[in-house]
C-alpha cells in the first residue's frame, strides 16, 4: 500500500480532544437538559398559580398536590419549594463533581496506556499500542494508585501529583485551584451529609439538624464553567503530549480480527474509513487510515 502519510504523527493528534473529553461533554449536555425541563417546571408552575389567582395564604390542595395536607398555604408549599430549588442545584454539583472525576480517572489511565514511559519517568520511550500488540493487557492496579492520587484528596495534592507525573500543569488548575477546592468540600458535604458539615451532622448529641449549604445559580454556573475550562486545557495538554494518536490506533488494533481476514491493506484501510467514522461519529480520512494501517504493521 502507498506510504503517502508522512504528514501523520504518532504523538500529534489528527483529532484536537479524546474520546474521554468528548463524553465528559455528553454528560454535561444530558445535565443542561435534565435542567432545562426542571427550570420549566418550576417556571410553569408558578406562572399556573398566578394565572388561577391563588395568594400567598390559600390553601395550597385547592391547587396543588399536597399528599391529603389541608394545612399548608401556598407560602408554606413556596417555603419548601425553595428550599428542594436548592437541593436540586447542590445535587447538580454532585454530578458536575462526578462526571468530572470520571473524566479524570479515564484520561489519566489512557495517558499512561498510551505512554507508558510515564510511569518511570521516561515520556515517549514505550509506545503503549506496540505492548498491546505484542499481547501485553494493562491492570487496573497498574494504575490504581497514580489516578488515585489525582482524583483523590485536596485540590493542592492533586495538583502537585498531576505536575510531577506529566511535568506541567494547565494553568487554569493552577488559577482555579482555591475554587476547585471550595467546590469539592461543598460536593463532599452533599454526598456525605445531605448538604451539611459533615462533622457536625456526624455529631451524636445533635438533637436538631442543621441548616443546608446554600448554592446560588450564579455560583452553580461559575462551578460548572471552571470545570468545563480546566477539563479543555487538561484534555489538550494530555493529548499533544502523551496520547497522540493512540485512540485511532488501539480503535483498529482491538477491532484487528476483522480487518485481518481482508485481501490487503488497502481493503483493511477502507474498511477502518467507514468503521471508525461510524462508532465514532468523526471523519478520519483516507491518508489517516492508511497511516494508522501501516504504523500498526510495522509495529
Amino acid at each position: 500500500m502507498s506510504s503517502k502519510n508522512t504528514n501523520f504523527s504518532r504523538w500529534a493528534p489528527s483529532h484536537k480532544n479524546s474520546w474521554p473529553y468528548r463524553i465528559f461533554n455528553q454528560y454535561n449536555a444530558e445535565l443542561n437538559r435534565i435542567v432545562m425541563a426542571y427550570t420549566s417546571a418550576n417556571k410553569f408552575t408558578y406562572s399556573k398559580l398566578k394565572s388561577d389567582g391563588a395568594t400567598w395564604d390559600d390553601k395550597a390542595v385547592n391547587f396543588l398536590y399536597t399528599n391529603n395536607n389541608n394545612e399548608i398555604t401556598i407560602r408554606n408549599w413556596s417555603d419548601t419549594f425553595n428550599q428542594f430549588d436548592n437541593w436540586v442545584r447542590l445535587n447538580e454539583l454532585l454530578a458536575v463533581s462526578a462526571y468530572f472525576e470520571t473524566y479524570l480517572s479515564a484520561i489519566i489511565s489512557l495517558s499512561f496506556e498510551s505512554d507508558p514511559g510515564l510511569l518511570i519517568g521516561s515520556k515517549h520511550s514505550i509506545d503503549g499500542i506496540k505492548l498491546f500488540k505484542d499481547g501485553h493487557k494493562f491492570k487496573k492496579e497498574d494504575f490504581k494508585d497514580r489516578i488515585m492520587n489525582c482524583t483523590k484528596g485536596d485540590w493542592n495534592s492533586r495538583i502537585s501529583y498531576i505536575s510531577s507525573i506529566f511535568g506541567t500543569i494547565p494553568t487554569s488548575l493552577i488559577s482555579y485551584k482555591s475554587e476547585l477546592e471550595k467546590m469539592r468540600n461543598l460536593r463532599n458535604k452533599v454526598g456525605h451529609a445531605f448538604g451539611r458539615d459533615i462533622e457536625l451532622s456526624r455529631d451524636y448529641s445533635l438533637t436538631k439538624i442543621h441548616g443546608m449549604e446554600t448554592l446560588k445559580i450564579s455560583t452553580f454556573l461559575k462551578y460548572q464553567k471552571m470545570i468545563k475550562k480546566v477539563t479543555g486545557d487538561l484534555d489538550n495538554m494530555l493529548m499533544n503530549n502523551h496520547i497522540g494518536n493512540f485512540q485511532p490506533l488501539y480503535y483498529y488494533h482491538n477491532n484487528y480480527s476483522s480487518f485481518r481476514s481482508l485481501n490487503n491493506d488497502g481493503e483493511r484501510m477502507i474498511a477502518l474509513k467507514k468503521s471508525i467514522g461510524r462508532d465514532t461519529e468523526e471523519t478520519y480520512s483516507k491518508d489517516f487510515c492508511r497511516w494508522i494501517v501501516n504504523y500498526y504493521n510495522n509495529l
